[in-house]
């Protein structure tokens, strides 16, 4: 199921703060004006699918980079089982542990994944939610939607036109 957003009404998705593998607390808010963010929802550390996307993220993850694009993994994990994965994995991005699953819940309303495409302001662009990560788009397509929704005016959603001399 995708859902995507009305541009001229996207409004920014709920705020978290959870602790990452990094040691550090990550709040979303703190990417806002600065980067576009992909959230992506494991369905389970053990799920091979999950473990297949979280490494084509690795994988794209320097041309993420090249677009401003930050990639954040979240996990029902604990902080120290967050860092175990990404250090098992070798990931260059976050993972962000949410034990009790309250961020699960605020975002995915009952279903097992998710991946979100948010803009520089936060506002979700992209929606996917899915009974199992199979069933969401690749890293490449959620590159595409962050890139796609750099070219769009964020009050009207029309395509913004360069600039002539």
């Amino acid at each position: 199921m995708v859902e995507i957003r009305d541009l001229r009404m996207g409004s920014p998705v709920p705020n978290f703060q959870l602790p990452s593998s990094r040691g550090t607390q990550i709040e979303l808010r703190d990417y806002r004006h600065r980067m576009l963010v992909v959230l992506f929802f494991m369905h389970e550390i053990q799920c091979e699918t999950c473990r297949n996307l979280v490494e084509k993220f690795k994988n794209a993850y320097f041309e993420y980079q090249l677009e401003k694009v930050e990639v954040l993994i979240l996990a029902a994990l604990s902080e120290n089982e967050a860092k175990y994965f990404t250090d098992s994995m070798s990931l260059p991005f976050p993972v962000l542990a949410d034990p009790d699953r309250r961020v699960f819940e605020m975002y995915l309303e009952g279903f097992a994944a998710g991946l979100f495409v948010l803009d520089r302001y936060n506002a979700q662009q992209v929606k996917m939610i899915a009974a199992d990560a199979d069933e969401l788009m690749t890293p490449d397509e959620a590159s595409s939607w962050a890139v796609f929704s750099e070219t769009t005016c964020p009050e009207c959603g029309v395509l913004e036109w360069p600039q002539s001399d």
